[in-house]
């Protein structure tokens, strides 16, 4: 308790106190992909979360609740989310708390967004026009940390699709600070104390003994969230469990749902970026119509859905 400041301290200082996005990154809507939308907002705390429910007009298959990544909010996804909508799914999505449209000082912390799920089930249970309809939760990096908090039993999901997700904050935190009996009890008292019992939770737990169906999709060249710490922890420690299915994306990185062209590119625009923050001049403008989806990694996504 009395090294919570400088904890709390620690972790602020690597994740920013809002996620507003990046200047030279051009969001879209969903909408502007040719797909419907309705808003919503529900209250997570004290802060109005804002989202949209994205769907085009055909019966659906089921309800897929997307979660964003760090840094940005679901626009950084439009294009991503508007394909499953295509697909016949009604999309559910939101800011976290501190990010993009919905309220906030700031994100809390890294595991605020299980708490912000909670809360979003809460309200998606008064939704009557889903009632019955299979759901899913599917998330990117931080969403596909988020994206396995689906796995507790009270939010009736069927499917999971973690993309380059983390399994627990306590486990990322600690693969970064020295081993330490002593140093990790302080940072597990630091999040039960500030997220309750959701602070300590853990996706690979629960994936080793999970009966719904997960899918963990990495590229072999993540650094962000680290395919060998990660993906690979992943496939040794579920093996037992015929539930769980592992794709690996070759020669990707942290977007493992982007096709190669789209990883040299975005390798080329980082080098860019590097340049320009070391000579101080004006900051590359990343252009989307440089990148693309893999088509076979995304129907696998469809495909494991159904």
């Amino acid at each position: 308790m009395i090294l919570d400041p400088i904890i709390d301290k620690a972790f602020k200082s690597s994740f920013p106190l809002r996620h507003d996005g990046e200047p030279n990154m051009p969001y879209y809507d969903p909408d502007d992909f040719v797909v419907k939308s309705i808003p919503f907002s529900f209250v997570s705390g004290k802060n109005k979360l804002v989202g949209g429910k994205y769907f085009i007009d055909v019966p659906a298959k089921g309800v897929v609740v997307f979660h964003h990544g760090a840094f940005a909010g679901r626009r950084a996804y439009s294009d991503l989310i508007s394909r499953f909508a295509k697909q016949g799914y009604i999309v559910y999505a939101y800011d976290n708390t501190g990010c993009c449209q919905s309220e906030g000082r700031d994100c809390v912390g890294v595991a605020q967004p299980l708490l912000d799920q909670k809360a979003f089930f809460e309200f998606l249970e008064k939704d009557e026009s889903i009632r019955g309809l299979p759901r899913y939760t599917v998330g990117h990096s931080w969403g596909g940390y988020t994206a396995l908090g689906g796995l507790k039993e009270e939010y009736h999901v069927d499917k999971v699709v973690c993309i380059s997700g983390f399994n627990s904050v306590f486990d990322m935190a600690m693969s970064t600070l020295p081993k330490n009996k002593l140093l990790a009890m302080a940072v597990k008292g630091y999040l039960k104390r500030k997220f309750g019992p959701l602070g300590l939770y853990d996706g690979l737990e629960e994936m080793k003994k999970t009966n719904k169906e997960v899918l963990v999709l990495f590229g072999d060249l993540d650094k962000m969230v680290d395919y060998n710490h990660y993906f690979l922890r992943y496939q040794k420690e579920c093996a037992e469990n015929a539930h769980v299915h592992f794709l690996c994306a070759e020669g990707r990185g942290h977007q493992a749902f982007w096709d190669k062209k789209s990883q040299v590119y975005y390798e080329e625009f980082q080098n860019k970026m590097r340049e320009a923050y070391r000579n101080s001049s004006p900051l590359p403008v990343f252009d989307y119509s440089k990148t693309d989806f893999d088509k076979d990694i995304l129907q696998s996504i469809f495909d494991f859905l159904g």
